[in-house]
């Protein structure tokens, strides 16, 4: 008969087991059954596979699990295991912290710090562990001992300050802000200073009803006794203080004449207006007046009488005569 070559066979149907196929062993031809062939050799190794593969009884699928993928890249090719969503995205990250994003992503993160008086050191975790320090103010607040309010002393020092009063004016209570503190007038408080007590000048209404120690509009002051003594003085000697007030009075002595009075006393006002006797008797009586007495003893009349009743000059004798009522009348000559 004519060769027949595999192709020209009929096709087979479903493998049973139990068909009859030739086989070669030891250069003899021979026959067994599909179902021989199938379990000879045993398989025992283990294997990997992609997907599970019933027929081969001793195989193990790979499975991927979050994070992680499997990329086949067909027979006799490669069968690759690759890292995804987050896991994938850590890989490509940059250096430092890292931070998760989104839920399949990550990137990298570094501290830092955009508030003065706040430092990080190592802040991307590459170097060290992140270090946070504070500077300037805020370390000079944080070194700040003792009690009482912060007061900014330079750019960068902070020291404790406490409100303070002036004694017998201003009291202060808890200055040191252990409580709020509370600022008043002390009790009979002094003024302070040389000025004047500035008083606001306002309505009845604006200032409110009298009560004790109000400022009224009607009202008495009382100012403290001084040790000047009530009642009137005769020339006196006082003492006046910075505040314009006595300190002290005392009458003074008489007044005398030779020390104290000076210079030329008018007559209104009970003086002569002249320094000598002369001038003295001529400025009370008046120029050319009737002389009432005359009481001279020795002397010369430098002028020449004009009439007769002048008093006779040089050359002449005369003698004053004394008429009626006591008047003195002119002199006459005296007879040779």
């Amino acid at each position: 008969m004519a060769n027949v070559t595999i192709t020209q066979l009929p096709a087979a149907g479903a493998i049973t087991g139990t068909e009859s196929v030739p086989i070669v062993q030891n250069g003899v031809t021979v026959q067994t059954t599909t179902a021989a062939l199938a379990g000879s050799p045993v398989q025992t190794q283990t294997f990997l596979t992609k997907n599970q593969e019933p027929t081969l009884t001793n195989s193990r699928a790979l499975s991927n699990g979050t994070g992680v993928g499997l990329v086949d890249a067909g027979a006799q090719s490669t069968l690759t295991i690759t890292l995804n969503a987050a896991s994938g995205s850590l890989e490509a990250a940059s250096n430092g912290m890292i931070a998760k994003t989104a839920s399949n992503a990550v990137a990298a993160r570094t501290m830092s710090s955009t508030t003065t008086g706040l430092s990080v050191t190592d802040g991307d975790g590459v170097a060290g562990n992140p270090t946070f320090a504070l500077t300037g103010v805020a370390l000079a607040v944080a070194g700040a001992t003792g009690t009482g309010a912060l007061a900014l002393t330079s750019s960068t020092t902070v020291s404790t300050r406490q409100i303070l009063g002036t004694t017998s004016q201003i009291d202060v209570t808890d200055g040191n802000f252990a409580n709020s503190p509370v600022i008043a007038i002390s009790a009979d408080p002094v003024l302070s200073g040389n000025g004047g007590l500035v008083v606001p000048v306002g309505t009845t209404a604006q200032r409110g009803s009298a009560t004790n120690g109000n400022f009224t509009s009607t009202g008495t002051i009382s100012l403290a006794n001084t040790a000047v003594v009530p009642g009137a003085y005769t020339r006196a000697s006082i003492t006046v203080d910075q505040q314009g007030r006595l300190t002290s009075a005392a009458s003074g002595p008489a007044i005398n004449l030779a020390s104290d009075v000076t210079g030329t006393l008018p007559i209104a006002n009970g003086g002569t207006g002249a320094t000598t006797s002369a001038g003295a008797a001529f400025a009370l009586k008046g120029v050319n007046t009737d002389l009432t007495s005359v009481a001279l003893t020795t002397g010369t009349v430098s002028t020449t009488p004009s009439g007769s009743t002048d008093i006779p000059g040089p050359g002449h004798q005369g003698v004053l005569r004394r008429g009626d009522h006591g008047q003195h009348h002119a002199v006459r000559p005296a007879d040779s």
